[in-house]
């Protein structure tokens, strides 16, 4: 909802009605066309506004609008598909207008005749303002539209897409709240978006519950070492969206969650366990990523004396205290 509460065209349909909205604006317009300019440059306009009345203002030739309306409007042009109005550049008008439309706009559920055209302008914003200005404020919000559009059975890949495209581990807890709710298909999202088993007692809270917590207990202690592995829903109906890079839980490095890269360079010395450690079967591989990450969290000294010893030493070491550690 808009902090300055609604504006005059926005009260016109506070209950749905577009066709009053677009009646009273239409014979307004022919009548004023500088009054009608004023009430849809209003300042506490909303967006789904805008968008029901562009096909209007395009066909009586209103043009006396703000900057705001005239980048949304442009924005959407550009979305329908007109390439002369694209731009490659950022720009603060650009970025103004997308956090305007998708702020005032993510939150309206129709029913208009436009509705699918309205749902892909706001995934286009949500893509925009991730992508491109990386401006990850409005990921709640399209958590939170993703698992309201799936209840309704409404198309939700694109928005899915832009959200893993952030590359923002922690962004994961939001995901996992959904765990939590009493709508099957919340948990069933829920799991399916962060490849986990669904619980097969649903209707028991505890377990659930025990779920979330195991996945945001790992989370805090894996995020370091998330790499997004960008598969979405368009390559496989079942994506795994994110890894555990085994190589930096060995060595306790930080990793960029988009590139799988370290955050800092490795040593020679690190380097030379890594050489080490990519020799070994995948199986120890798993075994000693775990077993360094859990000693490195619970006792640093004897986790470095661990992992200065040679690899062999580090295997065996490992096996014997697995019990205990891991």
């Amino acid at each position: 909802m808009n902090e300055y509460g609604l504006s005059y065209l926005d009260s016109l349909w506070r209950g749905g009605d577009t066709e009053r909205l677009k009646r009273e604006f239409q014979s307004l317009a022919s009548r004023d066309k500088k009054m009608a300019a004023r009430l849809i440059n209003a300042t506490n306009l909303m967006f789904p506004t805008l968008f029901v009345l562009m096909p209007i203002i395009t066909a009586m030739e209103i043009t006396d609008l703000s900057p705001r309306n005239r980048e949304a409007i442009r924005i959407c042009a550009m979305k329908s598909g007109n390439p002369a109005l694209k731009t490659k550049e950022k720009s603060p008008a650009e970025f103004e207008a997308l956090k305007w439309m998708f702020e005032t706009g993510h939150g309206w559920d129709g029913p208009f005749e436009r509705y699918d055209a309205y749902d892909a302008m706001i995934d286009a914003c949500a893509v925009l303002l991730i992508k491109k200005y990386k401006y990850t404020a409005i990921l709640p919000q399209v958590c939170d539209l993703i698992f309201r559009r799936n209840r309704k059975g409404l198309y939700i890949h694109d928005l899915v897409w832009s959200f893993f495209e952030a590359f923002e581990p922690n962004s994961l807890r939001l995901i996992a709240r959904y765990i939590l709710s009493h709508d099957r298909r919340d948990v069933e999202l829920a799991c399916k978006l962060l490849h986990l088993p669904l619980p097969e007692d649903y209707s028991d809270y505890r377990t659930r519950q025990a779920l979330h917590d195991n996945f945001i207990s790992w989370l805090g202690e894996n995020s370091p070492y998330i790499i997004f592995t960008r598969q979405h829903f368009q390559q496989t109906s079942e994506p795994e969206p994110l890894v555990l890079d085994d190589e930096a839980r060995y060595l306790g490095k930080r990793v960029s969650p988009k590139s799988g890269e370290p955050l800092e360079p490795l040593t020679e010395s690190e380097m030379q366990r890594l050489e080490d450690f990519r020799r070994a079967p995948s199986e120890e591989q798993r075994l000693l990523a775990a077993f360094s990450a859990e000693m490195r969290r619970r006792n640093r000294q004897r986790w470095l004396d661990w992992l200065n010893k040679d690899l062999a030493q580090q295997v065996s070491i490992a096996k014997a205290e697995k019990g205990e550690f891991l």
